[in-house]
């Protein structure tokens, strides 16, 4: 999988990750302000359907956001 995490309109690219959850599988965190976002998840190939996929988030304690928010993008299939 390949998640991406944008601006509310999906016009700004925030994080994205291909491979660093188990398996290969995307896995992605970093310090956010409270808003909207996007989050976009498919298929490393994009030549597939996920039949389902959860996506969670939690707060993770205290942490200072970068302004304008910019996160990790790391692997071949980001940004997409």
């Amino acid at each position: 999988t390949v998640l991406k995490i944008s601006s509310v309109d999906g016009s700004t690219t925030i994080g994205c990750d291909d491979d660093r959850g188990p398996g290969l599988f995307s896995s992605w965190g970093c310090c956010l302000p409270a808003g909207d976002y996007c989050v976009t998840v498919r298929d490393f190939g994009d030549n597939s359907t996920i039949p389902s996929y959860t996506v969670g988030f939690q707060g993770l304690g205290a942490c200072t956001p970068s302004n304008p928010p910019v996160c990790p993008v790391s692997g071949s299939g980001c940004p997409f």
